[in-house]
């Protein structure tokens, strides 16, 4: 009997010396911003087991997107072409035992300037008269026409706004095709065209 209880109470023993690993993770950097025209930031992760990270956004890159024990970390956010403020975020996880700990990674990013007619064209009849266009933006802009005989109102604003526009009589006898072209205050490069065909 007493050798079969031995290798038991060796066995119960062993098994008792299990280590519990309780996850603790951090990171040195936690809320950053970034430039709206992509960038990458670093954090120093202090973990003491393995870990994953998981992203907001699929085009988020994390070097090394897993490892165990602390690393340096980068993480680069594409450009933001949205044309809103957005939050994205990373999360690790650490793995312990039973248990899990998280810390989160999170970026705060501008929008590149933007500007755009959602119905870029649009028609109306020979006779004239008055038509609303949306404009959407995130930035100060301007208007310029090719006719001088349309009228835009607001022709310069902020942000996204509907504008007015009026327009004479066409009395060419044949079609006439009006542009109205709004571009950005701080770089004209950016830039958005409506067409407007009038009939005649």
């Amino acid at each position: 009997m007493k050798k079969i209880l031995l290798p038991l109470c060796i066995l119960l023993a062993l098994s008792g010396c299990k280590k519990t690993i309780v996850p603790e993770i951090s990171l040195s950097e936690k809320n950053v911003v970034l430039s709206p025209d992509g960038a990458t930031g670093v954090t120093e992760v202090t973990c003491n087991c393995t870990w994953t990270t998981t992203t907001s956004l699929e085009t988020i890159t994390v070097d090394p997107a897993e490892g165990e024990g602390d690393a340096t970390v980068r993480i680069t956010i594409p450009a933001n072409n949205t044309g809103a403020i957005r939050t994205l975020r990373v999360t690790f996880t650490a793995k312990g035992t039973e248990k899990t700990a998280t810390a989160k990674y999170v970026v705060t990013q501008d929008s590149q300037p933007y500007l755009n007619f959602p119905n870029a064209t649009g028609t109306i009849s020979a006779a004239g008269g008055g038509l609303r266009v949306e404009l959407e933006s995130n930035e100060q802009w301007t208007t310029t026409v090719s006719n001088t005989g349309i009228a835009v109102d607001p022709a310069s604003g902020s942000y996204t706004q509907t504008l007015a526009l009026t327009v004479p009589a066409n009395t060419t006898g044949a079609p006439v095709v009006h542009t109205v072209t709004a571009a950005l205050v701080k770089d004209a490069s950016v830039k958005s065209t409506f067409t407007l065909t009038q009939s005649n």
